[in-house]
């Protein structure tokens, strides 16, 4: 189901839907409610994180994961036109070569597996379905729509 890729330091899996660009606000809530229904033990809050260039950069609202003892891992989404691309980032990769302790690497692994997991179930739960063809772009009329 997800689409798994490393980006240099960070691992992510990225989901996009059509026509849920409207419902973007309902993610929140249900990530939170989808963790404490799995007991899966972790801190979800809304932060601003920097983006872009050192004097042109912007601060954007992610949705953060903690739990103490291990990374962070952030959700972000964003609507493109009546699309909407959710992706939960790991930032705690490890290069081979560089994991002096296996059992740490596992242990983040599965809890960010978790995560993934839990964020699935929540996009599940509002009835979102992932878009399965090939994203063409978005047409002129759809950038009414867009943020």
């Amino acid at each position: 189901m997800a689409n798994i890729s490393k980006m240099g330091a960070l691992d992510a899996t990225s989901f996009i839907f059509e026509n849920a660009a409207n419902q973007e606000e309902q993610l929140f809530n249900a990530i939170k409610a989808q963790f404490n229904k799995e007991f899966i033990p972790a801190d979800i809050q809304t932060e601003k994180m920097k983006s872009g260039g050192l004097f042109l950069g912007t601060k954007e609202v992610v949705i953060s994961i903690v739990r103490q003892g291990f990374p962070r891992f952030y959700i972000v989404s964003r609507t493109v036109g009546h699309y909407l691309y959710v992706a939960i980032i790991n930032t705690n990769v490890q290069q081979e070569g560089m994991v002096h302790d296996w059992f740490i690497a596992v242990t983040i692994d599965s809890y960010y597996q978790a995560c993934v997991s839990c964020l699935q179930n929540a996009l599940y739960n509002l009835g979102f379905k992932e878009y399965e063809g090939r994203f063409k772009g978005v047409s002129q009329g759809d950038n009414k729509s867009q943020k």
